[in-house]
């Protein structure tokens, strides 16, 4: 709208009253639909100023019970963490069989995953060999660095994980030293495609072995564990594994990580069983194809019952021209409460100093110890990716 040179400017922002009236007497030109629309809203605004004015305590005190009434429900808000409340389909499959569970084994017996992303920075690819070791460091530091005390001892992740139970071989080194202190905690991972996996599931020493009858004696971990060549000594033993169990274990393809591809295969510990030495070793060290090892996913220490697919563990990945990958994923198994609860009391029965006053540990406490080691987690590898160059953690 413009006004003759003589009107003040001011009201031509502040009083569309005036502003019409000048068109309509040609002083001024301008949009009367804006300007009838704008005085409508001014009449409204000085209407309400009015009345505040007039009744400012009425007011005061309605705004002030309105307020409260809504604050209500602030009493009973809570922080969800479960993923699965966060993400499953109200009414879907997944709720169904979680039910059915809960039913079967209790309220707390379902166990739970804490999922961490590494995404690459910009211009990095995430599968790359720099950004896959970083990958296998934010692991490893998880696995045996993560921890907290509560209680009179230290809970670290290998405490509260989970891990698959195999059934008793009747045979003492699988039972007390593979399957027993070397039982390694489930991490579904890109990893685990390659030998280099194993090391986050090594123990702090090497585990000496033994068989009896043999003259087999070794001192073993998860990277230099041949599987195969074991099963074949204690069939010989005094003490033979029965054929059964061989067989069982065959079936579920326990290799261990001694026969996976070698992410960086000039490394002298890259053991002469690797997948890409098998094919025709001929006195160079080949380069593992790092695209072609994830694309059918990866698997654990038994590659037939534990089969982690390529879409769980990368996301924005081009198989097909670069081979790269914007992000991978690794997703930690944890116990369910239920479980904790009983290493809380094994804890307990086995500790003079942990129940000073008869403590009985409870659901709750399980919960709590679960809870807190989950904060912890996330403190302690955001700080972790200050190491960090290729990729950035989430």
């Amino acid at each position: 709208m413009t006004l003759e040179s003589d009107t003040p400017s001011a009201i031509r922002f502040a009083e569309a009253d005036y502003a019409i009236n000048a068109i309509k007497e040609g002083r001024a030109e301008g949009n009367l639909l804006i300007l009838r629309f704008r005085r409508a809203v001014e009449t409204g605004f000085d209407r309400l100023g009015a009345f505040i004015g007039d009744y400012s305590p009425f007011v005061l005190g309605t705004v002030i019970l309105v307020c409260a009434l809504f604050s209500i429900g602030l009493l009973r808000a809570r922080f969800e963490t479960d993923e699965v409340e966060l993400w499953a389909e109200k009414g879907g499959r997944l709720e169904d069989e979680l039910k059915y569970t809960a039913s079967q084994l209790g309220a707390h017996s379902a166990s739970s995953n804490e999922v961490l992303i590494q995404e690459a920075k910009p211009g990095e690819n995430a599968i790359s060999r720099e950004a896959l070791d970083e990958h296998l460091d934010v692991i490893d530091y998880v696995a045996k660095e993560v921890e907290i005390t509560k209680w009179g001892k230290t809970w670290g992740y290998r405490d509260l994980c989970f891990a698959v139970d195999p059934p008793p071989t009747a045979v003492a080194v699988f039972d007390n030293v593979v399957f027993g202190q070397m039982n390694p905690c489930v991490v579904l991972t890109v990893m685990d495609c390659f030998w280099e996996g194993s090391f986050q599931h090594n123990p702090d020493q090497p585990l000496e072995i033994s068989v009896e009858g043999r003259d087999y004696r070794r001192l073993i971990n998860w990277s230099n564990l041949n599987p195969h060549e074991l099963m074949d000594e204690l069939s010989k033993g005094k003490y033979g594994l029965d054929d059964g169990v061989k067989t069982g274990l065959e079936s579920a393809g326990f290799d261990g990580y001694f026969f996976k591809p070698c992410l960086h295969s000039d490394n002298p510990e890259c053991p002469s069983t690797a997948q890409k030495w098998a094919n025709g070793f001929n006195g160079t060290i080949p380069e593992t194809n790092i695209t072609e090892a994830l694309l059918k996913g990866c698997t654990g220490y038994a590659s037939a019952a534990m089969v982690w697919p390529s879409q769980i563990l990368v996301s924005g990945t081009d198989w097909e021209s670069s081979g790269s990958s914007k992000a991978v994923q690794a997703i930690f198994r944890l116990h369910s409460e239920a479980e904790i609860l009983k290493t809380l009391e094994a804890y307990v029965g086995s500790s003079k100093t942990a129940s000073p006053t008869e403590w009985k540990p409870t659901i709750n406490d399980a919960i709590q110890l679960l809870k807190e080691w989950r904060k912890e987690f996330s403190e302690r590898v955001y700080e972790f990716e200050e190491r960090l160059e290729h990729t950035v953690v989430h």
